[in-house]
């Protein structure tokens, strides 16, 4: 169950980072903006942080929290909208869910 939760992981970095950026090039490519260097750096450090999870390393499951709360403050920043949370943190709470179960067998480093 962790292993198809971690792949979801990766694959929604990923995608996310694929559609963002899609969408939001011809609306920030002709200013010298902040938003997409930064969504840029959020995707790649998911990808990090679902690597590390797919090695069992704590940092990763840190490192995935902090990426979900700035993907969730900056979605609010651009949209205005507080309904984008639910996008950003409902991973976060179902990866914490599998975790609770899986931490009886202390498997993270």
């Amino acid at each position: 169950m962790l292993s198809i939760l971690l792949i979801l992981v990766f694959l929604h970095a990923i995608l996310a980072t694929a559609v963002v950026y899609s969408t939001l090039k011809a609306q920030y490519a002709g200013s010298t903006s902040w938003v997409l260097p930064v969504i840029g750096l959020i995707s790649l450090a998911g990808i990090v942080a679902a690597v590390g999870m797919w090695y069992w390393k704590k940092w990763g499951i840190y490192l995935y929290v902090a990426i979900s709360v700035i993907g969730a403050v900056i979605h609010i920043l651009l949209t205005g909208s507080t309904m984008v949370v639910f996008y950003d943190l409902i991973p976060v709470a179902i990866l914490g869910y599998v975790i609770t179960l899986q931490s009886k067998n202390n498997l993270f480093e």
